[in-house]
């Protein structure tokens, strides 16, 4: 009887402490994870301001689960603690709540949609630079502004796409430019919409890898009146300056070794183009008038021509 007495009170204590981890722990709970655990929502009910323990029975919460805190509408905070290095698939989907996050830096990744759908998200906090982040995680252009200007604080404007790092160094270029991942671990630009105008800087690197030239990148601005093109630019895609009117002159770098079809065509006013090297594949239409029979004679130098003509002279 009194191992049965003993026996009885080493079940209530566990099950006393059981409890009251889970209450000090509140509307969140814990699934194993790896050598660690994952938190979420244990229903919908949890509301106001959410803080993620570090530590859960003894091991450290490394996860926000898929789905963790997806939909709700009555979160308006989350404290993330250092110890988690992923946020999973949606785990903040729709939480309209949300205003602002801080991204610890022991995160390493956050996975698609992780904080899609928060439309009152106007600032987010990276204490270091996430290592691998999806295109659709946040909410506009985030995610590239991050993968270029790495830890700091980005805020927008409500409803607006547009990102922007306080204090940080991004040029003005950079706001009115997009960037495109390439199945060869690249980047393409191209303009993010026509407003861009003047003088265009195309940054040799975005997000530490090399920058090409999109097809069609800016197809149609007649607003620009200069482009500088980095020297590690391999392509100039198809149509990528197609009729921009407002260029008269244009330096292609030694690097590029491929100009695509109809990449200047139309740009009515180009009466200027200086290579700095021979370019190894050219369309005949790349260029108005003969520009491209001409360099694969001539090779690198200057060409011009007169307005109008056809004719260009090395």
């Amino acid at each position: 009887m009194k191992k049965k007495v003993v026996l009885s009170l080493l079940l209530l204590t566990i099950w006393a402490g059981m409890v009251f981890t889970q209450a000090t722990l509140d509307k969140l709970t814990f699934a194993v994870k790896d050598k660690g655990y994952e938190a979420k929502q244990g229903n919908n009910k949890i509301s106001g301001a959410v803080v993620i323990p570090a530590v859960f029975a003894g091991d450290p919460v490394t996860a926000i689960a898929y789905g963790a805190f997806s939909g709700n509408v009555n979160v308006t905070s989350v404290t993330i603690p250092n110890s988690v290095t992923l946020i999973n698939i949606s785990a903040f989907w729709g939480c309209k709540g949300l205003t602002s996050i801080t991204i610890p830096a022991s995160v390493t990744t956050i996975s698609r949609s992780a904080f899609s759908g928060c439309t009152n998200l106007l600032s987010v906090t990276f204490q270091g630079k996430v290592a691998t982040i999806d295109n659709s995680a946040f909410p506009g252009d985030l995610v590239l502004k991050h993968m270029d200007g790495g830890a700091g604080t980005y805020t927008r404007q409500a409803g607006q796409n547009n990102w922007t790092k306080q204090g940080g160094s991004s040029s003005a270029t950079l706001d009115k430019l997009t960037f495109t991942a390439t199945k060869e671990g690249n980047y393409e630009a191209k303009q993010g919409n026509n407003q861009i105008s003047g003088a265009v800087v195309i940054p040799a690197t975005f997000a530490g890898k090399p920058v090409t030239i999109a097809a069609s990148g800016f197809a149609g601005n007649v607003n620009i009146t200069s482009v500088t093109i980095p020297n590690n630019v391999t392509t100039i895609g198809v149509s990528a300056f197609y009729g921009c009117k407002g260029l008269t002159s244009i330096t292609i770098p030694a690097s590029v070794t491929t100009i695509s079809r109809s990449a200047f065509s139309g740009c009515t006013n180009l009466n200027s183009v200086t290579f700095q090297g021979k370019v190894g594949s050219i369309e005949n239409n790349a260029f108005p008038g003969d520009l491209a029979l001409k360099h694969l004679d001539g090779g690198r130098g200057t060409y011009t021509r007169p307005a109008g003509k056809n004719n260009w002279a090395k």
